[in-house]
């Protein structure tokens, strides 16, 4: 029996059906392959792999699988920064000021004061600036120089005044710990908790799969069907979400978390440092619009690395990844005393969230109205929703074209640099069949098909990066000045009449994918790049 602290008595759920119910929802999911561990205090109630690896293999997943974890990540930063912060000699705290400790980073001053942003601004997604995962995740600018050109991004909404995803200020956070303990960001955490928690196997690059063994290929999927593909480098914000680990190494991060700091006897972190991690300190609205489907919530916020919410009276401390081709989630329930982690080598899929709350039910039983929900169904219903909503988003947005229009000038004078001080400069050059392309940087390349007047469609040869209305605007003589794409970018100014050489930096293969592995456009919105989770 479960005795909770408000008098409630809940008994212990059957593992063996709650086992079947997981793999069953996997398959109704289309996830190749799962792990999970699911503990109850110090004890495993499951721990085993499910599905395979790979389709092309079809070797089977188990305990020690590698997988992606991504933004579970920042919880390895958020705690890196906590224990630096109990050595007295470090002056360092949450409240510190990250201009004192990194002078090179800058805010746009018209927007956010560079001098009011602290430590914990940098880990509570509640800046105001738009997440623009697009400066690494396309473009695969450094972590300095992404740190650099945050001083030109603008604020979308109010300082510290609401709850919106961010990870290049996370990375950001991965330089404080740097400058403050003089060890580069991953060795940092391998030492402060990998090496004592005995995470082995657990690592921060995709360059470190290399001559790995047991190691998970990422899939996605177009429509039902589900194929393999590559790696996708997350270094350019490591601290954000370059996490590589398995449930064995994971069930010791687990432990430490539900312990409040105490591995195997050792207080490793302080229960206070732990504590104020797991405690809300950005509250995240829900809007009523955004319940429909979705677990009754009381209240949900954002701690340190980790999301605090709380489901049918309790409270539930969890935190996702999603990354190209994996899933991934952790999560405990302090009042259960329950803990669980998930990896997955489908990316975006709600399966993950589906475990959670299927999990969660089995220890609480039906819902106060006596039904039991099925949120594997649920979630799938909310994902076709939402696909729907961003197909007939897009399909709005074309069916403004207009017929029998053609270019006001001649391709050629479409041609050269165009720039812009956060994503830098889009090349637009002339191939010898007379076709119009344009470039960025990393994997941004695209041809570009005439849409109407002087705009032109861009539909990114990255796979996920969706399509984009490119308007070049003329001056009053008639030269093609800018560009606009009023969806995401906003306005790149003209240069130069020459198309620049841009840097073409691909994805990091390491799955035994074909060389030429097929390539694929989803017919999204750029709004989908712009909600990639990590």
């Amino acid at each position: 029996m479960i005795y909770l602290p408000n008098g409630q008595i809940f008994g212990s759920p059957d593992i063996e059906k709650l086992d079947v119910r997981i793999d069953e929802m996997r398959v109704q999911h289309n996830v190749p392959g799962a792990a999970f561990l699911l503990v109850s205090g110090d004890t495993d109630l499951i721990n085993k792999g499910y599905g395979v690896k790979s389709l092309l293999t079809g070797e089977p997943v188990d305990p020690d699988t590698e997988f992606q974890i991504a933004s579970i990540t920042k919880s390895f930063t958020a705690a890196s920064l906590g224990l630096q912060m109990e050595d007295p000699n470090n002056e360092l705290s949450w409240k510190t000021v990250v201009h004192e400790v990194l002078p090179e980073f800058e805010m746009n001053d018209r927007f956010i004061r560079t001098r009011d942003v602290l430590v914990s601004d940098l880990v509570t997604h509640r800046t105001g600036i738009a997440r623009h995962d697009i400066i690494w995740y396309g473009l695969r600018y450094s972590r300095e120089e992404i740190m650099h050109r945050i001083r030109y991004m603008e604020r979308m909404w109010g300082f510290r005044e609401e709850f919106h995803y961010n990870n290049l200020f996370w990375s950001v956070a991965g330089h404080v710990a740097e400058k403050k303990s003089g060890m580069a960001w991953d060795a940092l955490i391998k030492e402060q908790f990998c090496k004592p928690l005995g995470m082995s196997r657990t690592s921060f690059s995709v360059n470190d799969l290399d001559g790995m063994v047991n190691v998970a290929t990422p899939h996605d999927r177009v429509g039902k069907e589900v194929r393999p593909i590559e790696y996708h480098s997350i270094d350019e914000v490591g601290p954000a979400g370059s996490g590589i680990s398995n449930i064995r190494d994971l069930r010791a991060w687990l432990q430490l978390h539900m312990n409040n700091g105490k591995y195997a006897g050792k207080q490793l972190i302080s229960e206070a440092t732990m504590k104020e991690m797991h405690k809300i300190q950005q509250e995240i609205r829900i809007r009523n619009e955004e319940r429909k489907g979705m677990p009754p919530l009381l209240s949900m916020g954002y701690g340190f690395g980790w999301f605090i919410e709380f489901y049918r009276g309790l409270k539930v401390i969890h935190h996702g990844g999603n990354m190209d081709g994996m899933t991934a989630l952790v999560f405990f329930v302090p009042e259960l005393n329950i803990g669980a982690a998930l990896l997955t080598n489908l990316e975006g899929t709600p399966f993950r969230e589906a475990v959670m709350y299927t999990v969660i039910d089995s220890f609480l039983g039906p819902q106060a109205d006596g039904k039991q929900v099925d949120w594997s169904s649920t979630f799938i219903q909310q994902e076709e929703e939402n696909q729907a909503a961003e197909k007939k988003h897009l399909d709005e947005k074309l069916s403004h074209r207009k017929a029998n229009t053609t270019p006001s000038v001649p391709l050629s004078e479409y041609v050269g640099t165009y720039t812009h001080k956060v994503w830098g400069d889009v090349s637009v050059s002339l191939a010898a069949d007379q076709s119009l392309w344009v470039k960025m940087r990393g994997e941004m390349i695209a041809k570009l098909e005439h849409y109407h007047f002087d705009v032109f469609a861009a539909q990114w040869r990255r796979h996920d990066a969706g399509t984009m209305l490119l308007n070049f605007v003329k001056n009053v003589d008639g030269k093609v000045m800018n560009i606009d794409e009023e969806s995401y970018f906003g306005n790149f100014n003209r240069i130069s009449d020459q198309p620049a050489s841009l840097p073409l930096i691909p994805p990091i293969s390491h799955s035994p994918i074909p060389a030429k592995p097929p390539r694929y456009q989803r017919k999204f919105s750029f709004y989908h790049l712009r909600n990639v989770p990590t």
